[in-house]
């Protein structure tokens, strides 16, 4: 008897090839993104929510209520996701002052992804927010730092925020208004209050006014200057203390002499020597005084080894920008 040829446990069904087996997964594929894209789709229900919410926000916007409004506004975008209600959140945040946020809101209805296809609204509301866009980078102003002469570079903080190091050189988008900027640098601080107007390109300078190694060696020679001044002052007025008491004993002493040697209203000493004497111990008491005074101002004026340091200083520099010149932080190491 001939061997019965060999059949697998899918005998007599026919085998699918690779390829179609890949054309079903396929379309299994992109039926599952097509149900999830149309499970994210808005309802009904809401599409009258954000109807809603956008009319909300216009009366409130009517009466003047800003927050109120841009709250409705968010609500309707928050739903739809659409350029109308993007547009109006960005329009919104410029009433209100906040014109880089309104630059963001700007940005985000730019890149919604539309076709000509789509509804005339939404394709109204892509172009105004992208002249909004266009405007809005014109009228916010910036900060611009410029960091000179510093070994360890210092961090800055502009209204409480910290300012990444890679972004310092680039323009910093602020609101306009009042804005505080903080440069720090080990234990030391200096601040400065900035005003900005809208357009405002104002350039900040933080800078060393000389090498760190030079300030300190200036600082120690300065200190001891004034210290060997005081102790001078001091050796000074010591020595006059003692020519004071020791002239002052003696003119004592040549009083009491001549004063002996009267008798019945004659003298044979005319007390010359006790005034000599007295007139020593007041030069030697008056330049005790005066070196003790020029000694405490030499100790008064001597730099401290806290102080020589260095301090961070805050200065305007005046005529260097467009709309307020520019400020300069210095400091001194």
């Amino acid at each position: 008897m001939g061997s019965r040829p060999r059949v697998d446990g899918c005998a007599g069904r026919p085998r699918r090839s690779t390829k179609a087996r890949l054309a079903g997964a396929g379309l299994w594929l992109a039926s599952t993104l097509a149900a999830f894209a149309a499970s994210a789709e808005p309802t009904l229900t809401d599409r009258a929510s954000a109807r809603a919410w956008m009319a909300n926000g216009r009366t409130m916007r009517t009466q003047g209520r800003l927050d109120a409004a841009l709250t409705s506004f968010k609500a309707a975008d928050a739903i739809m996701h659409a350029p109308t209600t993007g547009l109006e959140v960005a329009r919104t945040l410029e009433s209100l002052g906040r014109l880089v946020d309104a630059l963001g809101a700007a940005r985000k209805v730019q890149s919604t992804p539309l076709s000509t296809g789509d509804p005339a609204p939404f394709l109204s509301a892509l172009a105004a927010a992208n002249a909004l866009a266009s405007e809005l980078e014109q009228r916010i102003p910036t900060l611009a730092f410029v960091m000179e002469g510093f070994d360890d570079m210092p961090t800055i903080a502009v209204d409480g925020r910290a300012v990444p190091a890679g972004d310092l050189g680039a323009p910093l988008r602020l609101d306009p208004g009042v804005h505080k900027v903080v440069a720090h640098l080990g234990q030391l601080d200096a601040s400065q209050i900035v005003e900005l107007h809208e357009r405002d390109r104002q350039p900040i300078v933080i800078k060393s006014p000389r090498p760190p190694h030079a300030s300190g060696a200036s600082a120690e020679s300065t200190e001891g200057a004034w210290r060997t001044f005081a102790y001078v002052s001091f050796g000074t007025g010591a020595a006059g203390l003692l020519v004071g008491a020791v002239t002052g004993a003696l003119a004592l002493s040549a009083k009491s002499a001549a004063d002996a040697s009267c008798h019945n209203g004659r003298c044979t000493d005319d007390g010359e020597a006790s005034r000599r004497y007295a007139a020593a111990s007041a030069a030697g008491f008056a330049t005790f005084g005066t070196a003790l005074g020029l000694g405490l101002m030499g100790l008064a004026l001597t730099p401290s080894r806290e102080s020589s340091r260095g301090t961070l200083r805050v200065r305007p520099q005046l005529g260097a920008g467009i709309g307020g010149g520019s400020v300069e932080l210095e400091g001194t190491f």
